[in-house]
């Protein structure tokens, strides 16, 4: 007979299962509290970012890499930097308006949305800048705006930022119409956005704000809470001085009657730093209006008050939504009597205005900020001019290069590489770490620059295009002769036309010796100085004879007869006393004539046998019997062709 087996065994695996089963329930348990107290203090911490308008983020500045520039995985993103804005002229009737796709491949017309309509993100009928597959001048026309009764919309909670940057400004007059149809005729020009491109790098992009004479000039986002923008640039990436944002609860069609955007208060003058300059009566005096363009229509923010307002007394800053005329005229005459500055009578809003309130930090108590006031009215662009606001400030900046006239040849362009216009950019390839600047190091792709300008049809420059590494060709910025050494927090600007390339010459052949090339030629060494090594490839898509020589008779006669020759000096020059390259642009029986590149006014330190003559700024002459004491080395002798003039660019090797 078989013996029933023992359960105790049995019992003690079902008192382990007990157990373990405690325990488990015990640990999740203890993980919902965690997580129930990280919520708290996350809320906790969200709070106070909201009272205390994100001092933490106002009082530093934008945080540098290792060296103060890019890694090289950055420098990849910044062909997103490059934005396309214009202000150009529409007509004063609605009508169709060209638009580019964002790759430049071709174009479609776009019909301006009815006033009632509501159109889609990124196909307003703003003036888009193709891409182009060679560079052209780039104009567009734009129709009048109009605009939707405003509605009165709840706003989300908000938290606080700002700063700002450059633009340019057109005088306005105004309609004696009635509010909700009262357009400014802008008489000069039309601003104008590529919101297409723009919606391309980042689709939160919903409007681009500017003012004349001031730092802003920023694209405008808008994202899903009021905190994503707070450190984070337009396109994505991490940054502290962050984005000028549109509040979140508010409408990205821009239909709301009070409408809240945001930035930081920086150390420099970026972002939302300016709106401090309005305590100021004269600041207010001379920047009087911003311009606020949107994929739906264009609009003249006039600005007629500002206060210093409690971050958690929403009342004294954030405007209400009014049902009532009365109470829009006791809030409207409340602000002015508070504001800090007295606004021109015709800034003033009337009934039904929309009105757009810009928000930033004081830093000087952690629970205030500065709220400025503006009326919002739509544009009628009376002006069929376009120009790149994004390019305004460089273009309009005086310049020392142009024209002279040099025996033997008549006007040449002369170029400087000091030019107070990019002097101070820095010149170094993408794997550089250093700091160097183009006035300092620039005179081999300044000489090269000279060299092709004058032999080259002012038409043809723009061929170098094609064979950039960049799809955007050749770009720069304020603070890099190439998108390599870009800092990120605004835009580049992008050679495109004829007379871009004319006036920018240097700069492309920076950005081409730097690595900006097909071939992937870097000519700008680690120790001083630029390897002129990159001067046969240009040579060779211009259609240019180019001859290497260290025969001084030889490069003068060809000289002579009608070629330009780059020369490199020995560190005893007269010219300034170290390794330097210039350009023989003429020579007579009795004279060398040479175009410096480092423009001085007085060349008696560095020229002790008293060579030189200056006959005009940055144009030398030079006895031939002198020649040997120029410390003249080697010459690279370009000639026109007779492919030179050419239309065909040539083909890709």
């Amino acid at each position: 007979m078989l013996k029933k087996p023992k359960m105790g065994w049995l019992y003690l695996l079902i008192i382990l299962c007990v157990l373990f089963s405690g325990l488990l329930a015990y640990s999740l348990l203890a993980k919902l509290d965690d997580q129930r107290e990280s919520a708290k203090a996350y809320q906790e911490l969200s709070e106070e970012v909201l009272v205390t308008g994100a001092t933490a983020f106002a009082d530093e500045s934008p945080t540098p890499g290792p060296t103060g520039y890019l890694s090289e995985a950055e420098s990849e993103d910044q062909s997103d930097t490059v934005f396309f804005l214009y202000h150009d002229v529409a007509t004063v009737t609605p009508a169709p308006n060209p638009t580019a796709t964002p790759s430049g491949g071709g174009t479609s017309a776009t019909t301006a949305p009815a006033a009632t309509e509501r159109p889609s993100a990124g196909s307003g009928w703003v003036v888009v800048s193709p891409l182009p597959t060679e560079p052209t001048a780039t104009t567009a026309a734009t129709a009048a705006a109009t605009t939707p009764a405003p509605t009165a919309t709840a706003t989300a909670a908000v938290t606080p930022i700002p700063t700002a940057a450059p633009i340019a400004q057109a005088t306005a007059r105004v309609t004696e119409e009635p509010a909700y149809s009262r357009p400014v005729v802008l008489d000069a020009v039309h601003y104008s956005a590529d919101f297409g491109y723009l919606q391309g790098i980042n689709e939160d992009v919903k409007a681009w704000l500017v003012q004349d004479d001031s730092p802003i000039n920023y694209p405008v986002v808008q994202g899903k809470d009021n905190d994503e923008y707070l450190d984070k640039l337009f396109n994505r990436k991490p940054g502290k001085d962050g984005s000028i944002f549109l509040d979140s609860g508010n409408s990205d069609a821009f239909e709301d009657a009070n409408t809240y955007l945001y930035g930081h208060h920086t150390r420099t003058d970026a972002m939302f730093s300016t709106l401090a300059d309005y305590t100021s009566q004269a600041y207010y005096d001379a920047h009087p209006r911003m311009y606020l363009l949107t994929p739906y229509g264009d609009y003249c923010v006039d600005l007629f008050a500002v206060r210093v307002c409690a971050v958690d007394d929403e009342t004294t800053w954030r405007v209400k939504q009014f049902s009532r005329k009365a109470e829009f005229d006791a809030y409207m005459a409340e602000l002015e009597e508070q504001s800090l500055f007295k606004a021109d009578d015709d800034a003033l809003p009337a009934w039904g205005d929309q009105l757009l309130v810009l928000v930033t930090c004081t830093n000087d108590e952690h629970n205030e900020r500065y709220a400025v006031y503006g009326r919002m009215r739509p544009i009628v662009y009376a002006s069929a001019e376009s120009v790149a606001v994004t390019k305004m400030t460089m273009d309009r900046t005086d310049t020392i290069s142009g024209l002279r006239d040099v025996p033997g040849r008549g006007e040449m362009m002369v170029y400087a590489q000091n030019d107070p216009l990019w002097a101070s950019m820095r010149y170094e390839s993408r794997s550089s770490g250093k700091h160097r600047l183009f006035g300092a190091g620039g005179c081999g792709p300044t000489s090269v620059a000279m060299a092709v300008a004058n032999l080259v049809p002012a038409a043809r420059l723009g061929d170098i295009y094609g064979y950039a590494k960049n799809a955007l060709g050749y770009t720069f910025c304020s603070c890099s002769v190439n998108q390599y050494g870009c800092n990120k927090l605004h835009a580049q600007y992008q050679v495109q036309t004829e007379a871009e390339y004319l006036r920018y010459y240097p700069l492309v052949m920076a950005s081409f010796a730097t690595g900006n090339n097909m071939w992937d030629l870097v000519a700008r060494t680690a120790s001083a100085g630029t390897r002129l090594s990159f001067i046969k490839k240009i040579a060779w898509l211009y259609k240019l004879d180019l001859t290497v020589t260290t025969d001084n008779d030889e490069a003068i006669a060809a000289v002579a007869n009608g070629s330009i020759a780059i020369v490199s000096l020995g560190s005893q020059n007269p010219l300034t006393g170290s390794g330097h390259y210039a350009v023989l642009a003429s020579a007579d029986a009795e004279n060398l004539y040479l175009l410096d590149p480092y423009r001085k006014d007085d060349y008696s330190q560095t020229d002790k046998g008293h060579i030189l003559t200056q006959i005009a700024p940055g144009v030398l002459s030079v006895k031939r019997e002198n020649a040997r004491a120029l410390y003249m080395s080697t010459f690279y002798i370009l000639s026109a062709t007779a492919q030179t003039a050419s239309a065909d660019p040539p083909a890709v090797q």
